[in-house]
């Protein structure tokens, strides 16, 4: 069974990174990659709370959309002292819409297939 991944990843326009809009972009394009070799259908949603297209509602939407085996939030949402409400908010969503996902958490903005095998360490 290929586990089925949705990947929470920042809108550069929101969180402040150190990467440009197209150097984001460019990351979790090849991460994506790396992902579906390695057997992984995952699908990213770009969010920002305040965002007009990346929202909690549009979050939920997705979740509602399919059957998903994981959830991952990066640490860009965890760790940051102003994301916290926002981070709870997408936890207590997944628990409620998605309630068999098995959360991922990265630790580097440019791994996150390492803590996806290490959740699905079948694959």
């Amino acid at each position: 069974m290929t586990p089925q991944v949705t990947a929470l990843s920042p809108d550069s326009s929101f969180f402040h990174y150190p990467y440009t809009k197209e150097q984001l972009e460019q990351m979790v394009a090849q991460g994506e990659k790396a992902k579906k070799d390695a057997g992984f259908d995952t699908t990213v949603y770009w969010m920002a709370p305040d965002s007009p297209t990346g929202t909690l509602a549009g979050f939920i939407e997705m979740l509602k959309s399919g059957e998903w085996d994981g959830v991952l939030i990066g640490r860009g949402v965890r760790t940051d002292p102003k994301m916290t409400e926002w981070f709870e908010q997408l936890v207590n969503a997944t628990r409620e819409h998605s309630p068999k996902s098995k959360f991922i958490f990265n630790e580097d903005d440019q791994d996150s297939l390492g803590p996806m095998k290490r959740v699905f360490p079948t694959k």
